[in-house]
């Protein structure tokens, strides 16, 4: 490949994806690799439609093809990331560091824009299972058509269609 070519195609990529870096420790920004090939599968709908929840702790679980619906950014700065292989499947989470006051982890799931303060969990699980998006601590969901719910714990449920 052509150098100008793999350039385009690198500053592209940069461009489609920034929400998939992370900062490193001198502030610069490292890109992460593609995510491994998944097959399409099923998926659902239910999140297609832009909007934003907001929350203390965020936790999304979903089948395999979670990885190529979701992104949360990493800031080695103000949080930890961990990921491990558990009986329910592979969890990852990025919690904010103590001692760094109000923090925001983002993260885009589809369309929605979601923001927690302390954490966010999100377990892929084997297997045909809905995705399921539980935000607790003071959440706050909304759409751009003026939808709007709020409580200490909300759930939404995206039954897989194919």
């Amino acid at each position: 490949m052509q150098p100008r070519k793999r350039h385009l195609l690198v500053l592209l990529f940069a461009l489609l994806v920034p929400a998939c870096g992370s900062t490193s420790e001198d502030g610069g920004s490292e890109v992460a690799p593609p995510p491994a090939p998944v097959h399409a599968g099923m998926w659902t709908r239910e999140f297609l439609e832009p909007a934003f929840l907001v929350a203390d702790e965020i936790m999304i679980q979903g089948p395999p093809a979670l990885r190529e619906h979701l992104v949360v950014r990493q800031d080695k700065r103000t949080s930890d990331y961990s990921a491990k292989t558990t009986e329910k499947g592979f969890l990852q989470q990025t919690v904010a560091k103590p001692d760094q006051g109000l923090i925001e982890i983002r993260a885009q799931l589809d369309a929605w824009q979601l923001v927690a303060f302390k954490r966010i969990v999100w377990l892929e699980r084997p297997g045909d299972v809905n995705v399921t998006v539980r935000a607790s601590g003071d959440a706050k969901w909304g759409t751009d058509a003026g939808e709007s719910r709020e409580g200490d714990m909300l759930e939404f449920v995206g039954d897989r269609q194919p």
